[in-house]
């Protein structure tokens, strides 16, 4: 598997994204980035990944 890809829950190849990040970050017990470091979470990043969400 490339170092750019990760297994979902459900089995499925997906690349590593906002939310990949996002959950590792919080699994490891560490805060979230704050505003204005480098890594900051911005809505404009929010939208972007909503749009290549997963659909069920």
């Amino acid at each position: 598997m490339p170092k750019h890809t990760h297994k979902t829950k459900d089995g499925r190849t997906a690349k590593k994204g906002l939310y990949y990040y996002a959950n590792k970050r919080r699994k490891a017990g560490k805060k979230p980035i704050a505003k204005g470091k480098k890594g900051f979470v911005t809505k404009a990043a929010i939208k972007r990944s909503a749009k290549t969400a997963f659909k069920r």
